[in-house]
């Protein structure tokens, strides 16, 4: 009787262990490799929203919908996201407004960016070409300032600074 009894507790224990692997390769799934599938279709479709013109409104919903997954590619989509302000900034066809809330968004991103990597440059430097945007209130050149003082310290070297 005793027999049994160790034996289905041993039983127990390895359904306990076989089921808490299962959920860590479950969830490592998803992170590993639906979250970014669906990270990279959000994205396809602000890009295809870009290449459309359509509502600054509604490529700023994709964009945010893809760096939502959390996954390993929000930062290039942060990025992405980043470069495509600067077009949508440009383009006279939108509404001032609607160009300035994108880029606003746009901004945070990036100083969620820099929160992330502080010592890469390339954030530091695109968010100062943003911040120096014309839509944006003349205080927004001064902040500009302020990052390229701080990437300039994290590489005094890099040509592009200057």
């Amino acid at each position: 009787m005793q027999e049994t009894a160790a034996g289905k507790e041993q039983i127990k224990k390895f359904s306990i262990g076989a089921g808490i692997a299962l959920l860590l390769v479950i969830s490592g799934g998803y992170y590993l490799n639906v979250a970014p599938i669906l990270q990279l279709r959000s994205l396809k479709r602000a890009l295809e929203l870009v290449q459309k013109g359509a509502n600054p409104g509604k490529i700023q919903k994709e964009f945010q919908a893809a760096i939502s997954y959390g996954s390993f590619g929000a930062r290039e989509a942060r990025e992405i996201m980043a470069g495509t302000a600067r077009l949508v900034a440009a383009k006279e066809a939108f509404p001032p407004e609607e160009r300035k809330k994108f880029l606003l968004a746009a901004i945070e991103e990036l100083k969620k960016e820099i929160a992330d990597s502080p010592q890469d440059v390339g954030h530091y430097l695109l968010l100062a070409q943003l911040l120096r945007s014309g839509l944006l209130d003349p205080s927004s050149k001064k902040e500009a300032e302020v990052f390229l003082k701080k990437a300039l310290t994290i590489s005094p070297a890099m040509q592009a600074i200057y």
